[in-house]
């Protein structure tokens, strides 16, 4: 069994999203935007008819997707992810 050592000052967006503050999640989530290739980012309309389709869901807690566990919002920036019940 492999263990995975803690990286500092990276969070585990699935187990300490209640321990980080609001500005330490934008912070994760604009790190993944500028880190994103351009031709893999969604177009503007795309991400925002994402996060509407998100908004909506039963399933969003407090930013994050309960069922996959993913930042809804990084996880509608990039074209090629999808929502894990098929909304997108």
């Amino acid at each position: 069994m492999t263990i995975k050592p803690k990286m500092p000052n990276k969070p585990c967006v699935r187990c300490l999203i209640r321990d980080i503050s609001d500005e330490q999640a934008a912070g994760i989530i604009e790190e993944y935007k500028r880190d994103t290739a351009p031709e893999d980012v969604a177009s503007p309309t795309l991400y925002e008819e994402r996060l509407s389709l998100c908004r909506d869901c039963k399933w969003l807690d407090t930013g994050v997707c309960v069922k996959c566990g993913a930042y809804v919002e990084a996880r509608a920036y990039r074209i090629g992810k999808h929502c894990p019940l098929e909304l997108f």
